[in-house]
């Protein structure tokens, strides 16, 4: 995972000892690559075979990102959401520009209530995904 250093990730024989998740903060979720490859792999994340959705309909909360901003330009300018047109600007759909991305996904998260979307400052920080693991 690109936001993620293993810096402090070790292999330990004790099961009471647990690594730690240090964040990269050089890594930039509001780069087209990086939203690029955030899309493409919470898609794909879930079609592989040690993990499946932990509920029926569930969606990767940047997969919904994308849907709601594909939603909202498809409606008329009276339907659509004050967000989308005052901060995102009426964008399509992901990627997104880059000035853009973090008022935009902040302010949807909020409205939302997007549990896995996790912010600092109205910056996405952490975005996961809950996963039932497949064993066999």
């Amino acid at each position: 995972v690109k936001n993620i250093s293993t810096a402090t990730l070790t292999l330990s024989d004790n099961p009471d000892s647990f690594s730690q998740l240090v964040l990269d903060e050089a890594f930039d979720p509001s780069s087209t690559e990086a939203q690029l490859f955030l899309l493409d792999f919470c898609d794909e994340f879930y079609q592989q075979p040690f993990a499946s959705v932990v509920t029926i309909g569930q969606e990767c909360p940047i997969s919904a990102f994308d849907r709601w901003l594909r939603k909202q330009k498809s409606l008329s300018h009276d339907d659509q959401d004050w967000i989308f047109i005052s901060v995102c600007n009426s964008t399509a759909m992901m990627p997104i520009g880059k000035d853009l991305f973090h008022p935009c996904v902040s302010a949807w998260a909020r409205k939302s209530r997007e549990a896995n979307a996790v912010l600092r400052n109205d910056e996405l920080l952490i975005l996961s995904f809950p996963f039932r693991a497949q064993y066999g």
